[in-house]
């Protein structure tokens, strides 16, 4: 007996979910009907809200063993890191002299030659084009 209704149901499934689509767009019905139309067409559809949670078990990612030893990271200044590796910093004593009395450029590297050419400075030339062709320097 329950087979023969499912046939049945199966059967006119389609026409029913035609009827169903009908109701949810029809605006000569109320919106409550309308809106559990909606709602039975798109969960037999399979779009539906999820009431279920979705657990993954396994090791964690990689990302995740990032994220969970960032909440015993301590701060504090470069020159207490640098003294708790035993590197001296001096950064402190340059800060405190003024502007013009601190060096420009950057400290060479030891046992490495500096190579350098100057270059007289030239300022920028501009090339004009013309509309009607051909070019001039301004």
């Amino acid at each position: 007996m329950k087979r023969k209704a499912r046939e049945r149901l199966e059967e006119a499934s389609d026409r029913l979910a035609r009827e169903l689509l009908k109701m949810a767009t029809d605006p000569n019905v109320s919106e409550s009907v309308r809106l559990s139309a909606i709602k039975d067409a798109l969960d037999r559809g399979g779009v539906s809200a999820k009431s279920a949670v979705e657990v993954e078990v396994g090791p964690p990612k990689p990302y995740e063993q990032i994220f969970d030893g960032l909440g015993s990271v301590e701060s504090g200044s470069r020159a207490e890191f640098r003294r708790s590796l035993g590197i001296p910093d001096d950064s402190e004593a340059d800060d405190r002299r003024p502007l013009a009395d601190r060096p420009r450029e950057l400290p060479a590297a030891e046992g490495e030659p500096i190579d350098a050419k100057i270059v007289a400075h030239q300022p920028h030339r501009r090339i004009h084009r013309h509309p009607a062709g051909g070019e001039r320097e301004g």
